[in-house]
């Protein structure tokens, strides 16, 4: 049995976090409506990050899956300075996806 190559799959993780990382940027720069979908891209490149090995990628989605369950328990909506806080941790998301 061959062993298992994470590595092979580095340009498929890729696409994938920066296409979910675009959609984040798209919801946070128009009228944030859905935090569920929200919380659902930041767990989704959580757990890809993770499974790469890329911790921090995967601790910096935690941060903000953590800012965002305390809204989806109460259903309420962002408000500005939120928004501007998951966009900061969006920009490390980033940087951190290009040292990748």
């Amino acid at each position: 049995m061959d062993s298992f190559d994470v590595g092979s799959y580095k340009s498929i993780y890729l696409k994938s976090a920066k296409e979910l990382v675009g959609r984040i940027d798209l919801l946070l720069k128009g009228a944030v409506d859905d935090v569920s979908e929200l919380h659902r891209l930041f767990h989704t490149i959580k757990g890809e990050s993770f499974f790469m090995g890329y911790s921090d990628l995967g601790n910096l989605c935690l941060k903000a899956e953590k800012e965002l369950e305390h809204k989806l328990i109460t259903s309420s909506n962002l408000d500005q300075t939120e928004i501007e806080k998951l966009g900061a941790l969006v920009d490390e998301v980033k940087a951190e996806l290009d040292k990748v």
